[in-house]
């Protein structure tokens, strides 16, 4: 009985903190969001047990960046280590090999890893998603500058009249994919326009997201679902269109809003009706055709 109560605790718990970051209070859902996160059946990743303490925003040279989530979430909170570098902290960030590459412009030491690793010693650790908490975060901080690049080199040639990229589906294991991704017939349309592309992995034959970014670089704009290229088409400033679903997106769009807070160079599409993709796709497919805006 006990657990079965704690465990509604924690679920009411996080519905409040996804509440409150999803309409901007960041300090307060940062905060209440860090006291279930870790809880057993919360988070795929387990807080670690290591010899030296985790890190709550005190003084030190050196930390150790931890991943966690998925691709996107570790692209948008990525934002966050430059600002580390800043103090004078050098930082070193353990991350998913595919974004190893992607990270090597953030100014830290970056070490891919991928599965069991031996743990270097630093002064202090932190979970990557825990540093909008312990850097007090509130919507008003937030800079929705690019701060992602394209490593050089990656991609010479790429033809001319290909200049949009479409990303129409994510992860089917994602708790909200059903109603997130679009079906084939549905982004068909989106393909169909002169100089489209899609962006999917098994399309574009990318080893990693550093890959992808460079593609993004020769691109003029890019219509996405709530992915993580969405998030690097964003940390790179590349002019975007967002889709998202009616039903529950996810927090860090916000409610009502089409723009992003996060990523200057987003604007957001919001389905009108739930499991029914026609009219967001028709709108999508006039912004694309109309000019970019200039400057």
């Amino acid at each position: 009985m006990a657990a079965g109560m704690s465990k509604d605790k924690d679920l009411k718990t996080f519905e409040r903190a996804w509440s409150l970051l999803a309409s901007g209070q960041y300090a307060e859902g940062f905060a209440l969001w860090e006291t279930v996160r870790f809880r057993r059946g919360s988070s795929p990743t387990p807080k670690p047990k290591l010899s030296f303490p985790e890190w709550h925003g005190e003084a030190v040279s050196s930390l150790l960046v931890l991943p966690e989530q998925g691709l996107g979430d570790q692209i948008q909170f990525a934002r966050f280590v430059p600002d580390l570098v800043a103090r004078g902290i050098s930082v070193t960030v353990y991350t998913h090999p595919a974004l190893a590459a992607l990270f090597s412009g953030l100014g830290a030491k970056v070490r891919p890893v991928d599965g069991k690793v031996s743990i270097e010693r630093h002064d202090a650790w932190i979970m990557l998603g825990s540093l909008p908490h312990r850097l007090g975060l509130t919507l008003s901080m937030l800079s929705g500058r690019p701060y992602l690049s394209a490593p050089p080199g990656r991609l010479e040639a790429w033809p001319s009249h290909i200049r949009h990229g479409v990303v129409w589906r994510g992860n089917p294991r994602h708790a909200n994919d059903m109603h997130r991704s679009l079906t084939a017939d549905d982004a068909a349309p989106l393909l169909k326009m002169h100089g489209a592309v899609s962006l999917h992995p098994e399309d574009t034959k990318v080893r990693d997201m550093a890959d992808t970014a460079a593609i993004l670089d020769k691109l003029e704009s890019v219509v996405t679902v709530d992915t993580s290229v969405a998030h690097l088409a964003g940390a790179m400033g590349k002019r975007t269109l967002l889709l998202l679903p009616a039903s529950r997106p996810d927090w860090r769009w916000l409610q009502d809003r089409s723009d992003s807070p996060w990523y200057d160079s987003i604007e957001i599409l919001r389905q009108t009706r739930p499991c029914d993709w026609g009219e967001t796709v028709a709108s999508a497919i006039g912004w694309l055709q109309a000019e970019p805006p200039q400057g």
